[in-house]
């Protein structure tokens, strides 16, 4: 699903683009979300834990790009980017 320099391909843009779509219908719509959840899964072809799952990744910010399959070469940071700045200045005051 990603071409050789770790870059995503178009085809899996295309696929989180249409994902982000059904996320947005979740999240903006008047409709319950078990409801929606649910039909997104069938439209989607995804189990609703899936569904659940993309959703905890796109809610916050609602990037397509959190939506990407992950690269070879890359993997979430161990520590949180403000865990690294509290570390980086105590490691200052020693």
């Amino acid at each position: 699903m990603t071409s050789g320099g770790g870059q995503a391909s178009d085809e899996a843009w295309a696929r989180a683009t249409r994902i982000a779509r059904e996320l947005d219908r979740i999240l903006d719509g008047a409709a319950p979300v078990r409801e929606t959840i649910v039909r997104a899964a069938s439209e989607l072809r995804f189990s609703t834990r899936q569904i659940h799952t993309y959703l905890a990744r796109y809610r916050e910010e609602r990037r397509i790009s959190a939506l990407l399959p992950p690269t070879r070469g890359t993997r979430k940071p161990r520590v949180s980017p403000a865990l690294e700045s509290i570390i980086a200045m105590t490691l200052r005051e020693m």
